[in-house]
């Protein structure tokens, strides 16, 4: 039922969103056409397809144009759902839209600057778009909140750390990302490593990194892209990814 794929959502944010991912996405997908006026579940449903695009590299552009689809029937349905403004703010983080991600997640935290996980992701999103003091300022104050939060924020951390040359300090947060299912995990590690000249662990990402993309080289910089856009931090990352030893177009 709704209420049972609302559950599902919260572990998948939580707790390893590539092993649950099919079936948080069956439940919301059902959600959504048995009540198609639930807002919450479209919001949700959304998120799940935006992370089929900036985590999965087989997802393509019609994964975020549902998303968008979704998250804007899910304002429409509840203006005043955090859950969905938040999403709506993701999506356009994605479409590289950020003025209106801007806009969304103000208007998300000013609905509720005490829900930690919300308030994360929009710190999260904040920082991905060089907005590192505020940006970071939410996620301190929302791991304190909920010490249990996605890993994936760690990486708000490490590209801090990466953008100001602080490569052993991006390292600690590379680990702490721990999706190692998700080419993020060994892009992460490679690029710092091939900043250090460590070559032989660099070596080692990069073949993780190709086991889960083999084509990166030839798409590495689209993929980098959709997540990461802002003050020309995907050019940092392309360079620190060639220094480990690949050549990315």
């Amino acid at each position: 039922d709704a209420y049972d794929a609302v559950l599902r959502y919260r572990h998948y944010v939580c707790d390893e969103p590539e092993r649950n991912r099919t079936p948080t996405a069956t439940a919301l997908e059902s959600a959504t056409t048995v009540t198609p006026r639930y807002a919450m579940a479209s919001a949700m449903l959304s998120g799940v397809y935006v992370d089929d695009y900036n985590l999965g590299p087989s997802a393509d552009e019609p994964a975020l144009d549902r998303a968008f689809h979704l998250a804007g029937r899910a304002v429409a349905l509840d203006p005043a759902s955090q859950q969905a403004r938040w999403n709506l703010a993701y999506v356009y983080l994605h479409r590289h839209d950020v003025d209106a991600c801007l806009a969304e997640a103000d208007r998300a935290i000013d609905l509720n600057p005490d829900n930690a996980t919300l308030a994360g992701e929009i710190g999260w999103s904040m920082a991905l778009l060089g907005q590192w003091e505020r940006g970071l300022a939410l996620l301190a104050r929302s791991h304190w909140l909920n010490p249990h939060h996605p890993s994936r924020w760690h990486s708000a951390w490490y590209l801090d750390r990466y953008r100001q040359g602080d490569y052993e300090g991006a390292l600690q947060y590379a680990r702490l990302f721990a999706q190692p299912r998700r080419f993020w995990d060994p892009l992460l590690h490679a690029a710092a490593f091939g900043q250090l000249g460590r070559q032989g662990e660099a070596y080692r990402e990069i073949s993780r990194l190709l086991e889960l993309v083999p084509d990166f080289g030839r798409r590495g910089r689209d993929l980098i892209r959709r997540w990461v856009y802002s003050g020309g931090l995907d050019e940092m990352l392309i360079a620190g990814v060639r220094k480990a030893g690949l050549a990315v177009d």
